[in-house]
């Protein structure tokens, strides 16, 4: 198990100048966290500068997955993305997100891939997205329920059934409505 952190992203999203994020950051590299996550746009907008080493072994950067938010990652010196995307069922994913996967592992990121909505998605057709992946240099697949529709029993046996379908390590993003964050 790894600990991933999400105070960074919830700093940027209230609007914490710069004078508050770095303190933060020092805290958070005190902390036995493994994974600091944040979204990528977020680090731009607030005018941070490109990720100094430790930085870039720690913070994971949030990307929609298109091509101008993977060269804006590489451009900010992130080295380790989570592509995320929101598919519709019934539909394969989009040629925009299949080419984002491509350039990040191209340019030697290491990708986690998040669909936000898996939670609306049964198992056999998260199997069937799988297809689409190009599945080297993926490093993860983060299971989101943005929607909070899982509870923590029907979570644990989604992911218990997933953990022998996928081909890369499990994470897991949940929201609070059943108490599940």
């Amino acid at each position: 198990m790894i600990w991933v952190d999400q105070t960074l992203q919830e700093g940027l999203r209230v609007g914490m100048d710069n004078g508050q994020i770095n303190p933060l950051l020092e805290l958070l590299q005190k902390l036995p966290v493994d994974v600091i996550d944040c979204k990528v746009v977020d680090w731009e907008k607030h005018g941070l500068p490109k990720l100094n080493l430790y930085q870039q072994k720690h913070i994971r950067g949030k990307i929609n997955g298109t091509l101008a938010e993977v060269a804006l990652a590489d451009k900010l010196g992130f080295k380790n993305v989570i592509i995320a995307c929101t598919p519709h069922l019934g539909q394969g994913l989009t040629s925009t997100v299949c080419t984002a996967l491509f350039t990040a592992q191209r340019l030697g990121m290491n990708i986690g891939f998040c669909i936000d909505n898996a939670s609306r998605f049964s198992i056999e057709e998260l199997c069937f997205l799988w297809r689409d992946i190009p599945i080297d240099g993926i490093d993860s697949f983060i299971y989101g329920d943005k929607e909070s529709l899982l509870d923590p029993v029907a979570a644990s046996r989604i992911l218990a059934s997933l953990l022998n379908k996928i081909p890369v390590c499990l994470e897991f993003h949940g929201h609070n409505a059943y108490g599940l964050a």
